[in-house]
């Protein structure tokens, strides 16, 4: 019991604490030249709610807001658990604006009570929720394809098929989110 209860406040502090920040560059032979350079800010599993409170938030915003992103991408569960967490997000994560704006899709938290609610809520403050979805950046003339596909209701990963709509078309590079 007692190791149990160890590695889960271990656990928790990880999770919880100071923010970490972490650098990938990656690159792509197919990557349209107007892109080389591209910046995008990646956040996931916020779960803002019991665990991570506004403190936590503010410290986490504050990581963010100095980064030179191009695009803010999360990736799904922004709450915890209840729709009205989503408004924990709007101070802390208020002086973070990247050039392409903010766009995300829903986890399994964000589904627990009603994701059109968490979805609309997360709309409401700037963010573009891909829901299944796709749009498209431009720049130069050349495009860069992002696709969302929300949390599966259906939980068993060999029936999953990626229902993007509308399909993206003509050419571009192709990010995929979920």
């Amino acid at each position: 019991v007692l190791l149990a209860v160890g590695f889960s406040a271990w656990g928790l502090a990880e999770a919880y604490g100071p923010p970490r920040r972490e650098e990938v560059q990656l690159s792509f032979p197919d990557l349209p030249q107007a892109f080389d350079g591209y910046r995008i800010l990646l956040i996931s599993d916020v779960h803002a709610g019991p665990y991570a409170g506004s403190r936590t938030l503010r410290q986490w915003g504050r990581a963010m807001a100095d980064m030179d992103a191009d695009l803010l991408v999360g990736a799904g569960d922004f709450i915890s658990y209840w729709p009205q967490e989503t408004e924990a997000l709007r101070e802390p994560f208020a002086a973070i604006h990247p050039r392409d704006g903010r766009v995300g899709v829903l986890g399994n938290h964000d589904r627990y009570r009603t994701s059109m609610e968490v979805a609309g809520r997360l709309e409401n403050q700037g963010w573009r929720i891909l829901t299944d979805g796709s749009m498209a950046i431009e720049r130069g003339g050349e495009r860069l394809l992002l696709m969302g596909i929300g949390h599966p209701e259906d939980e068993d990963p060999d029936s999953f098929e990626p229902p993007w709509h509308p399909v993206p078309t003509g050419p571009g590079f192709r990010i995929g989110i979920v």
